[in-house]
């Protein structure tokens, strides 16, 4: 069984960094508190998964902000290698996807079928609790595989060479934040049809909420506080709408998913049909929550937070 990892906790909210910090030096600091968190999970989730529901979960968080912190930081890493550090972690947050879905599910059911005494939702959770226990083969395989492929040795390579690659001079650490946040902010109001209807679309959307939210914490360090308290906490009530729409069109996904091969079939086509429905209503909510001009108003001081991030250093 592996060893427990001999890292500190990883923490979500990156550590401070001085202005005059060099731009390398700050990149390489970031990289390393996203990276550790990938390499302190990977033998929680390998061997002891059936501890805490949440150690996938935290791998899968930990390889999502690893990778937006190598695409934010492209111009100061060696191209071969980030490209495969970027495929193995997809890799490993694709495999276990299906053992975080139905981590999330039981769990969920479970509640429900306490509070509704209902053994129907119980038969549906010891299912939903055999595929996990079998899914984990597949997830501790995947393991193995990232530190078969010298995941470890790969990171400490790449944090050896960064350095500034880029065309023109080296820019401080306050004015390439500040690019990147605007950046990012021009990305998801371009991109994001936050006006559709359509539960697809609103997926789309929020997948560049995440992208928007990842570059907000990689910028967090340099952030002046009573700046980017405002946009955050607007900006994370967003999230948290797209979020309950995704939710519920997953949720209501994976019940036909397993409905086709379960003899639980009938219960889970019922919470198919009730997830829609409650789809339909956060869709509805969404809308009278997030008018235009509460967006604009978003985008408007997410602009203004990179402005502030840039005067930093003045």
């Amino acid at each position: 069984m592996p060893v427990r990892p001999q890292l500190s906790r990883p923490v979500k909210r990156l550590r401070p960094l001085s202005a005059d910090t060099p731009l390398a030096d700050a990149v390489c600091e970031i990289l390393q508190q996203r990276l550790d968190g990938v390499l302190y999970y990977l033998p929680l989730v390998a061997g002891h998964a059936d501890e805490n529901v949440e150690f996938v979960h935290q791998l899968r968080v930990a390889a999502r902000r690893s990778a937006a912190a190598l695409d934010a930081f492209e111009p100061l890493l060696p191209g071969r290698r980030s490209t495969v550090l970027r495929n193995e972690l997809r890799r490993l947050r694709k495999a276990l996807g299906e053992a975080r879905d139905l981590d999330v599910m039981a769990i969920r059911l479970g509640n429900e079928a306490e509070a509704q005494d209902s053994k129907k939702l119980r038969r549906v959770v010891k299912m939903l609790k055999s595929r996990r226990s079998s899914e984990q083969d597949r997830v501790t395989q995947a393991c193995a595989a990232a530190e078969q492929a010298g995941l470890a040795k790969t990171i400490k390579r790449i944090l050896k060479r960064v350095r500034w690659r880029g065309s023109v001079g080296e820019p401080s650490l306050a004015c390439f934040n500040a690019r990147l946040l605007r950046e990012a902010v021009t990305q998801f109001f371009t991109q994001a049809d936050t006006s559709s209807h359509d539960p697809l679309v609103l997926h789309e959307s929020r997948i560049e909420a995440k992208r928007l939210r990842y570059t907000l914490e990689l910028v967090d360090p340099l952030m002046p506080k009573s700046a980017g308290k405002k946009p955050r906490g607007l900006f994370a009530e967003l999230q948290e709408s797209l979020g309950q729409i995704s939710d519920h069109a997953a949720a209501a996904e994976l019940f036909d998913h397993w409905a086709d091969d379960s003899r639980e079939g009938s219960t889970l086509k019922k919470l198919a049909t009730a997830e829609r429905e409650q789809l339909g209503q956060a869709v509805a909510e969404f809308h009278a929550s997030w008018p235009s001009k509460r967006l604009e108003k978003l985008q408007q001081l997410l602009v203004t937070l990179a402005g502030s991030i840039e005067n930093v250093a003045e």
